[in-house]
């Protein structure tokens, strides 16, 4: 049994049942448009979570001044580039090596002790060592390069005394 679309269609009932569902979804669209445009404001205006709203801003200035690809450090510390440190450190020793990790640093802190240090430790309060050269220190201070060179004193040669009995 094959069923004709086409004169099925063309039959006044079917026609006018056709009609009146196509009539019926179209209202339904318009009412549900209607009532979505009436109701707009609750769709953009968004209220802060309370999680939100105790979190404080961010800090711009600290993410722009993230180092990502890390700080350059040169290994020429008679270089102007890297200002001298101003904090109460005097650097006593140091012991080098090629291997980052295996030199150390003896610093004399402000309370006047004498410790040793390795890259990455915490000297003080928001100083750190960054690096150890053959001839000083790079320091991170509040995020800021300083560097603290080993003192260099200056060799007096005396003239010899003279002997007591000439020969």
């Amino acid at each position: 049994m094959q069923i004709d679309f086409t004169t099925l269609i063309h039959k006044p009932s079917i026609a006018k049942v056709l009609f009146l569902v196509l009539l019926l979804l179209f209202v339904f669209q318009l009412f549900f448009n209607i009532k979505s445009l009436y109701y707009l404001d609750d769709v953009f205006v968004q209220k802060p979570s309370p999680i939100a709203q105790n979190k404080p801003p961010a800090n711009i200035t600290a993410i722009q001044n993230l180092s990502i690809f890390g700080d350059y450090i040169s290994d020429d510390m008679s270089g102007d580039d890297i200002k001298k440190t101003v904090a109460n450190l005097k650097l006593v020793g140091i012991m080098y090596s090629a291997q980052e990790e295996n030199s150390m640093a003896m610093i004399q802190t402000e309370s006047g002790q004498e410790k040793m240090f390795h890259v990455g430790d915490q000297i003080s309060d928001g100083i750190y060592i960054r690096r150890i050269t053959p001839g000083g220190i790079v320091l991170s201070r509040d995020g800021r390069l300083e560097k603290l060179n080993l003192p260099k004193d200056e060799i007096n040669f005396e003239t010899p005394p003279k002997p007591l009995f000439e020969e």
